[in-house]
């Protein structure tokens, strides 16, 4: 039997629609609802259809796939993580090869500051022209007017800067007197000197190595180049890199040496303090000796005496103050006709209290005798005399 010619229509219909082929979202939905299109074929519409309305809505999300790396994805831009570097002196006409420098450095610390807005020319260029003179702005403002193809070009900008800011007729020549000027400070390291020695020669003519490294070596403080010329290195070092690396193990062999020294001379004029103390102290016990030995006997018992009252221990029992009675007393000789506070007062000496103190208090005893009868011949020699 043949198939009937419904049959044969619909398959050859459903044969001739390819569903994978570019169309649009109402195109999808005509053909599930007016062809005759097989089961497979609406499923694959059906998910189009889907992925087409979430992609309108913004809700699609592309299933990560296993061959995917963090490597080939770009990075989401973080602009909440730069860094606000402001800190930027401006630059005007004239300025000098440090201040020019440093306005460098510190617009190139910005940009590494802050990656993900400063990545293209244009916000580059408004970051400098924020840290640019009026005067400076005024210049550019007339370059752009007459080529505004630089206006946003990073590479025109800066080319401009160099040859316009910057005092550019006598650049070279005080950048060349400033080369010959320049010596190692007292305090200044070989490294520290060689960075700024370099700064200068980058802004001037190049010359080879050795030449680099001879003027490195004429520049130091004349005690290091003695002992550069003195330590037996044969030949010189050729680069400039070399003769850095031999200036400063030479350096901090001088420096530790300096440091030992004044160590010693510390120690020393402490000997010499301590030595002088102990003389003076020994000449002056010497001396107390001497006034002793030739003071008279009475000051020396006085003295002994003193002593002898002042190492005396005092009694206890009455350190109240008072007695068993009650009644004040002095705590030192247990007296109550003067009190302790007496001893230091003047007209009062403390060898008088103790001796009136001491002195016990004896009753007087009156003897009455008895009278008795006198002889008889005693009262005849009385009668004789009357």
């Amino acid at each position: 039997r043949g198939a009937s010619p419904i049959s044969r229509s619909t398959t050859f219909q459903s044969d001739t629609v390819d569903v994978q082929a570019p169309m649009s979202l109402n195109r999808m939905r005509q053909l599930i609802e007016e062809e005759a299109l097989s089961a497979e074929q609406v499923q694959i519409l059906n998910g189009r259809i889907r992925e087409l309305t979430k992609a309108s809505k913004g809700t699609l999300h592309r299933s990560r796939d296993e061959s995917d790396s963090d490597d080939d994805r770009p990075q989401k831009r973080r602009a909440d993580h730069d860094l606000k570097y402001t800190n930027i002196k401006d630059l005007k006409l004239g300025a000098t090869l440090k201040q020019w420098t440093n306005w460098r450095l510190e617009i190139n610390r910005a940009f590494e500051g802050a990656p993900y807005k400063y990545d293209n020319d244009r916000t580059k260029v408004i970051k400098a022209l924020m840290h640019l003179g009026e005067d400076c702005k005024t210049l550019w403002n007339n370059h752009i007017r007459r080529h505004p193809d630089d206006e946003y070009v990073w590479e025109s900008f800066i080319t401009w800067i160099e040859k316009t800011v910057r005092d550019h007729g006598n650049f070279e020549l005080n950048t060349y007197g400033e080369w010959t000027k320049a010596r190692q400070g007292l305090d200044q390291t070989p490294w520290s000197f060689d960075a700024y020695l370099t700064s200068l020669e980058v802004e001037l003519e190049p010359t080879t190595e050795r030449t680099r490294a001879m003027d490195f070596l004429s520049k130091l403080q004349p005690h290091l180049q003695r002992v550069i010329e003195l330590s037996g290195v044969n030949p010189l070092p050729q680069t400039r890199q070399e003769m850095v690396a031999l200036a400063t193990r030479m350096w901090e062999g001088l420096r530790k040496e300096e440091k030992t020294r004044k160590r010693e001379i510390k120690f020393s004029f402490a000997e010499k303090s301590t030595l002088h103390h102990s003389n003076s102290v020994s000449s002056l016990n010497r001396g107390n000796k001497f006034r002793e030995k030739n003071q008279p006997c009475d000051q020396k018992k006085d003295k002994n005496n003193s002593r002898r009252f002042d190492s005396k221990l005092y009694p206890k029992e009455f350190a109240s103050g008072a007695n068993e009675k009650g009644d004040r007393i002095c705590y030192r000789w247990c007296s109550t006709k003067h009190l302790s506070r007496d001893h230091g007062k003047e007209g009062k000496d403390i060898h008088d209290i103790q001796a009136a103190t001491s002195k016990k208090e004896t009753p007087t005893i009156n003897i009455i005798k008895a009278s008795r009868r006198k002889k008889g011949h005693e009262r005849m020699a009385e009668r004789m005399t009357d």
